[in-house]
């Protein structure tokens, strides 16, 4: 049996290695995975990196999965863990806009009936574990939130981040029953990343405004 482990991005940080929700994340979700690959006594396994060209600075090429990728690379060849992790095989998917599209990208890397475990951010658990069992199935066994966030969105309001998720997983839905669906899911995640580029300081407002076209949308 093969088992897979999905790392969602985040953001592209300026440097990865300094980016303190990163080092968080990323060193969480690296201790899980060898935890199961000892568990489960995995010589080799995959792990795919998703996310893509959110870069909201810069040159705008780079991708969360990338970033993500050259950091954990550096966590697996620590000491003489790389004797232990050098087996593992690493891919990215780096296209993805959205959640819905870290699964289905993903999806398409996969051979079928790989066993999938899915880190994520801790707030979107609930939503990850809908759309990833509508996607994955059976195949799905577990999705693992990781409380990394320490910027100002982690202490939003609670309600307000519920009503978030809820609008998000409602479009997800709403996505996947057709393919004109899909298309206009892609071009509102891709319009928020512009607006973002467009008016950096305006987060907030933005993502206010975005959830309450994802509300209406659909």
């Amino acid at each position: 049996m093969s088992y897979s482990f999905l790392i969602f991005g985040y953001g592209v940080p300026k440097n990865i290695a300094e980016d303190e929700n990163y080092n968080i994340y990323l060193k969480t979700v690296f201790n899980r995975v060898f935890d199961e690959a000892v568990r489960l006594k995995l010589k080799t396994l995959k792990v795919v990196f998703t996310g893509g060209p959110t870069e909201i600075g810069g040159k705008e090429k780079r991708t969360e999965a990338e970033e993500m990728k050259k950091f954990f690379v550096m966590l697996m060849k620590r000491g003489a863990l790389w004797k232990f992790t050098r087996h593992w095989k690493l891919q990215v998917e780096k296209r993805a806009l959205s959640t819905l599209e870290n699964f289905l990208l993903t999806k398409k890397l996969m051979k079928g009936g790989e066993k999938v475990f899915v880190f994520c951010e801790e707030t979107r658990v609930d939503r990850v574990k809908k759309l990833g069992q509508k996607i994955y199935g059976k195949d799905l066994q577990e999705v693992v939130g990781v409380d990394f966030d320490q910027t100002q969105s982690r202490y939003k309001d609670p309600v307000w981040i519920l009503k978030k998720e809820q609008a998000d997983l409602k479009h997800a839905l709403w996505a996947l029953k057709s393919s004109a669906n899909l298309k206009m899911h892609h071009q509102l995640f891709a319009g928020r990343l512009a607006e973002l580029r467009e008016n950096p300081k305006k987060y907030q407002q933005i993502m206010e405004s975005f959830v309450k076209t994802l509300e209406k949308h659909c």
